[in-house]
């Protein structure tokens, strides 16, 4: 018995660990969505007064 225990012990750091980067990686990939937004107003606001072609 005292191998399932330590083995549900392990499988419980494990997800919280997997957890924990889960919610980091999400929060990276938002970031950089968020980012690229602002990025691509910021093209298509000054674009124009600075002669840039919108491509769209």
């Amino acid at each position: 018995m005292e191998d399932i225990a330590s083995m549900s012990w392990i499988g419980l750091v494990l997800a919280i660990v997997a957890a924990y980067f889960a919610i980091k990686v999400v929060k990276f990939v938002i970031k950089t969505l968020l980012w690229g937004v602002v990025l691509a107003g910021a093209y298509w606001y000054f674009a124009p007064t600075i002669g840039l072609p919108l491509p769209w």
